[in-house]
């Protein structure tokens, strides 16, 4: 983990893909938005000052967008069935939370 320019960065591995993790200033990303994930770079970026309920909502939403990416998936309404979520969160509950802690405990420690 290192800082740089006000940017906490991390690496993270979702299914044997490894990704840049950044908290980044609301410069750093583009207007009325609180992360991005960026499957072209591998990288996400969550606004780093903002209230630790909607940070950890927006680092989900960010993980969710790679695991799909590393996944090789694109969903869009049309097919994402009930199922489909079901099966969705079935399989990747314990590794979003795994990640979100792993993410929240290492920013802690920076």
């Amino acid at each position: 983990q290192k800082e740089e320019q006000g940017e906490v960065n991390m690496k993270i591995t979702i299914n044997n893909v490894e990704w840049n993790f950044n908290f980044v200033p609301q410069v750093s990303l583009p207007a009325g938005y609180y992360g991005q994930c960026c499957d072209e770079e591998l990288t996400i970026n969550v606004l780093k000052n903002m209230n630790p309920a909607r940070q950890r909502f927006t680092i989900i939403h960010e993980l969710v967008h790679a695991i799909f990416h590393s996944q090789g998936r694109t969903y869009t309404w049309e097919n994402m069935s009930e199922e489909n979520v079901c099966e969705f969160i079935a399989w990747n509950l314990d590794t979003i939370n795994n990640l979100v802690d792993y993410i929240q405990e290492h920013r802690r420690e920076g």
